[in-house]
């Protein structure tokens, strides 16, 4: 069996299944922000296993609204993920809780990886939209 490593292009092609119109969605759908549009990123501080992603499935047929967890998106993060959560400390920059805030996040904490991810689909999807 061939393993893939982070460095390497990962698709996973059956990544999520629409709820409402039934479509599969592929990893690249919500990482090249193609049908789909990240909106927000629900925060449970001190277990990244309760954070969410969410996401429109942008068709015009459905536009469903999406949750998925934000460990579903570690395997695309290429990055050392800190085992330090500076949440809600001095040297917070509050973004992963601030949507409406496009910045990446620079600090070395837990959440920032998922942070600049989050970042990065977003910016991906604006700039499929203006295509």
């Amino acid at each position: 069996m061939d393993h893939q490593t982070k460095d390497e292009q990962i698709c996973i092609e059956h990544f999520y299944q629409c709820r409402i119109c039934k479509q599969w969605l592929s990893s690249d759908n919500f990482l090249e922000g193609m049908q789909v549009e990240p909106t927000s990123i629900g925060i449970k501080d001190g277990d990244i296993y309760r954070n969410v992603y969410h996401f429109t499935h942008d068709i015009p047929e459905c536009g469903a609204q999406i949750e998925l967890p934000v460990s579903k998106f570690e395997p695309f993060i290429n990055e050392p993920i800190s085992p330090e959560i500076i949440g809600g400390q001095s040297q917070c920059q509050m973004l992963c809780t601030n949507d409406a805030d496009v910045r990446e996040c620079s600090q070395d904490c837990y959440y920032a990886p998922f942070r600049r991810l989050f970042t990065l689909m977003q910016h991906n999807f604006e700039t499929k939209q203006a295509d």
